[in-house]
């Protein structure tokens, strides 16, 4: 995966690829396949003129929260209906 980061101060319509864009606001990354990005012109020139940057994402962390089991829920029992 790579990131893309929008460079400039205004939003820079980025087309990928496979007929897609992202859109991006000043300063905002996206991360894409390096297939949508290698061999596209189009972003080729927006890096030339230094529009955006592109290199390569940063490896995802697993949260600790994420990365330890749920603990099981007990059943739940159910309410008794009052009587009248």
């Amino acid at each position: 995966m790579l990131t893309i980061t929008n460079r400039t101060r205004q939003l820079l319509i980025v087309p990928k690829n496979n007929g897609s864009s992202v859109y991006l606001g000043p300063g905002e990354r996206a991360e894409m396949p390096r297939t949508e990005i290698d061999g596209n012109t189009k972003i080729e020139k927006l890096v030339r003129t230094g529009s955006v940057s592109v290199g390569e994402a940063a490896p995802r962390s697993v949260p600790e929260a994420a990365a330890q089991p749920e603990p099981e829920e007990a059943p739940r029992s159910k309410k008794a209906k009052p009587q009248k």
